[in-house]
């Protein structure tokens, strides 16, 4: 069934509703001006009715941390690479995002930022809400596929830098290094969330970063110091300590039942992200060339010559699946760890849900398939199937 949603004020008639937990019944939600504005068990007053009995309706999904997709490389295109996965991304379901930068020199970075931010908010399609800085503070130790010769230590004045030249939402620091909390400091004074990644974090050391209010690992299981009975590193920290987890549910950065574990202990903070490469999308298997280097692609990963992963080809409505695959969860679960989760951990208070007041970021989605039928950013459509 084709949908097509017009209009500024309009209400989705669904017997499916996920806001995300799971409503049972026949529900309107109405949208007026980008926001819902109401769910309720009758149809609103002047409010065009659109009937989507059968499908799923649920909040957009957001990723935190995507470096590209179909042929879109942040580092490489820039502005480019931001409007288009803006105008391709809806078609995974992905409302929002932070573009996601890769450890480099700070100038080049810094470039991106200042050239970017200014259209941030004015691009159609997936809504870039700000940029996740994955490097350059990270630790040489944990560099999974990150340069280790373009990472610097942490510093305020460089921190302060970044933040001048644009919209940086989110960084990934290695926190045990000298430095890195008092830079933690400054970023969550100045409203950037800050994650622990790329790491040989102790569980003493990640303790520690979490009673300075970072409460986020970034790629949970990945690059970074793993769990040992005497010596639980940051793996153990994530169980120990409610850290909110990004989780890349791909079956292939984490087994199939060590991320299957995750989703069904810790479901109410896992965030799903996709840590996507710009091959995410494109046909596979095949081998790529980016940044200097080949990137080998089969049919679950994307991986450098030697074997080291690079990153991801997952889309964010198949790790929807995959976790109800992996761990057992229900759909309103993995729906939650794909929209609701992301944005609280994100501090994002407006997105997410299907709440009065929220943004229309809404997914609809094949009830049998669970694939993406159309995507809704703030109550404009964006994309049909």
């Amino acid at each position: 069934m084709a949908i097509a949603i017009k209009g500024s004020h309009y209400a989705i008639k669904t017997d499916n509703l996920y806001l995300p937990e799971r409503m049972t019944g026949i529900f309107w939600v109405e949208v007026k001006d980008g926001r819902v504005t109401g769910v309720t068990t009758s149809a609103p007053t002047g409010a065009e009715v659109v009937d989507l009995i059968g499908q799923v309706v649920a909040p957009g999904f957001i990723d935190t941390h995507i470096h590209g997709y179909k042929g879109f490389d942040i580092m490489d295109e820039g502005i480019k690479a931001v409007r288009g996965m803006a105008t391709t991304l809806p078609e995974t379901g992905v409302t929002s995002f932070f573009p996601t930068t890769d450890t480099y020199i700070l100038e080049g970075i810094e470039h991106i930022l200042a050239e970017t931010t200014p259209e941030l908010d004015t691009i159609p399609g997936a809504h870039p809400l700000g940029f996740h800085m994955e490097g350059p503070f990270l630790s040489k130790n944990k560099p999974g596929a990150m340069k280790v010769d373009m990472m610097v230590p942490p510093s305020i004045e460089k921190a302060a830098h970044a933040l001048k030249a644009g919209r940086v939402v989110m960084m990934t620091v290695a926190t045990e290094l000298p430095g890195a909390l008092e830079m933690a400091d400054y970023l969550r004074d100045h409203g950037c969330t800050v994650t622990i990644g790329h790491s040989a974090a102790t569980v003493e050391q990640a303790g520690e970063a979490f009673s300075h209010g970072i409460n986020v690992i970034t790629h949970y299981f990945n690059a970074m110091s793993g769990l040992n009975q005497r010596a639980p590193g940051l793996v153990g920290a994530g169980m120990t300590y409610p850290f909110w987890l990004q989780l890349i549910c791909d079956g292939a950065h984490s087994h199939p039942a060590a991320a299957g574990m995750v989703g069904r202990q810790y479901a109410d903070r896992v965030a799903l992200i996709t840590d996507a490469l710009a091959v995410c999308g494109l046909p596979h298997p095949a081998t790529y060339h980016a940044d200097g280097s080949d990137i080998i692609v089969d049919d679950t990963i994307a991986r450098l010559p030697d074997g080291t992963i690079c990153g991801s080809i997952l889309t964010l409505d198949h790790a929807v699946r995959n976790l109800m695959d992996f761990a057992g969860v229900p759909l309103q679960t993995a729906l939650r760890c794909a929209g609701l989760n992301p944005a609280l951990s994100a501090g994002i208070h407006d997105r997410g849900a299907l709440r009065p007041g929220y943004w229309a970021d809404i997914v609809i989605l094949d009830a049998q398939t669970l694939h993406v039928q159309a995507t809704i950013r703030e109550g404009q459509q964006v994309f049909a199937a």
